[in-house]
């Protein structure tokens, strides 16, 4: 039996923290450690589907391969935060989504899901508690400048490397400072970026919407195939050494 002063999240592997390790120590406070880690284990297995995808939707191989690198840092290197996130506009039903899903998958929804933008907006920590990954949903805030602004108080990393989460009910939460974010948008001018701000990678998507059965066959693959864990196996020796996490790629 431990006592703690609070609780915290730590991430610093793929896995959870052994019971031995569950408590850590932060500025002489004891924290218990509510990491889990990823959901799903990598199996190696042919990931030509999910690659001819994001083929398909990002066109250019440079901003492709930034969007890749993005993702397998993300699970390469689970405690260390992108100084930016991606931006990813495109036709409506065209598999955008699709991409993400299967590393949200293998992350799982306690690190991985989907948040909206007012809610990043309106303050409260409990939509960012514990995230690895942050999907921005259906972005459309072009008419509001504040937004952007509002939003690299989260994209940019913390001095300290942690957040103080001020949760509803009262509750405070200390967790590393490492969520990597993803805005999902159908709309061209989807949030007002400031000239030279370098918070923001911009991919684009537009291009015509393939047959269903193209769609049917990825999701089965996820489903009942192993998709998720082979494109997490993908991504974990994806070689990354030169990918910049902390500057933006390019403009």
């Amino acid at each position: 039996v431990s006592s703690a002063d609070g609780i915290g999240w730590k991430p610093e592997s793929r896995f959870a923290p052994s019971r031995e390790n569950l408590i850590f120590e932060d500025a002489g406070r004891r924290l218990v450690n509510t990491w889990r880690g990823f959901e799903l284990s990598p199996v190696s297995g042919d990931v030509s589907r999910w690659l001819g995808l994001a083929e398909y939707l990002i066109p250019n191989q440079d901003e492709r391969n930034v969007v890749l690198d993005f993702l397998a840092f993300l699970v390469q290197r689970p405690a260390e935060k992108p100084s930016f996130c991606i931006v990813h506009r495109g036709t409506h039903r065209i598999g955008k989504d699709l991409l993400y899903l299967p590393v949200m998958r293998a992350l799982g929804s306690d690190i991985a899901r989907g948040v909206s933008i007012d809610n990043l907006m309106n303050g409260w920590g409990d939509y960012t508690k514990g995230l690895r990954m942050a999907i921005v949903e259906e972005v459309d805030k072009a008419q509001d400048h504040r937004v952007a602004n509002s939003m690299k108080t989260l994209l940019a990393p913390t001095a300290t490397g942690k957040r103080i989460l001020n949760l509803k009910g009262g509750k405070v939460m200390i967790q590393v400072d490492c969520t990597g974010y993803v805005m999902m948008s159908n709309k061209r001018a989807c949030i007002a970026i400031e000239p030279n701000d370098r918070r923001y990678f911009v991919v684009d998507s537009w291009v015509e919407p393939k047959q269903p059965e193209y769609y049917q066959d990825i999701d089965a693959w996820y489903r009942r195939g192993g998709g998720p864990a082979a494109v997490l196996d993908y991504l974990l020796t994806r070689d990354i050494s030169g990918f910049a996490h902390a500057q933006l790629p390019k403009m």
